[in-house]
């Protein structure tokens, strides 16, 4: 992927729903609720002529203490699929022809790391994604990320 497709500004809210649709659009996001307070940045993009999107993502109730800019170590060793990294940050991707729903793949046996700059909006990523089957299987995702 050499560029993001269709960058759109910061918003106040989940940029996209993990596990229940592929974003359309380059997005970075933070909400809270009753709880926690996350952040998500959603990069689109083509690889090989299909649509491809990488989330990022962290929860700062899990991250207590957080300050940025900040490093993300990925560490994929329990079960699920998201929500169990090092301060439960997590890397997943999804090429658009899984459809909706399920599919993501992601921090499971991941290894490396994100950053995240001071405005939220931009950073690096070194990652590798073991994967668990089919064509996401041993995806390595390195370099500088943008949402918008």
């Amino acid at each position: 992927m050499t560029a993001a497709k269709n960058p759109s500004p910061f918003i106040q809210s989940r940029p996209s729903v993990i596990d229940a649709e592929l974003p359309t659009k380059t997005r970075c996001g933070a909400w809270s609720d009753q709880y926690g307070t996350y952040w998500q940045a959603d990069i689109v993009g083509d690889v090989s002529g299909a649509t491809w999107a990488i989330s990022l993502t962290y929860n700062t109730f899990a991250a207590l203490g957080l300050t940025l800019p900040n490093t993300f170590k990925i560490v994929g060793d329990h079960a699920s699929n998201y929500g169990t990294g090092y301060q439960d940050a997590d890397v997943l991707v999804k090429n658009q022809s899984f459809g909706h729903g399920g599919d993501w793949e992601g921090t499971v046996g991941a290894t490396g790391s994100f950053t995240l700059a001071s405005d939220m909006r931009h950073g690096s990523i070194d990652v590798f994604l073991p994967g668990l089957s089919g064509p996401l299987s041993g995806i390595h995702v390195s370099g500088q990320w943008q949402c918008d």
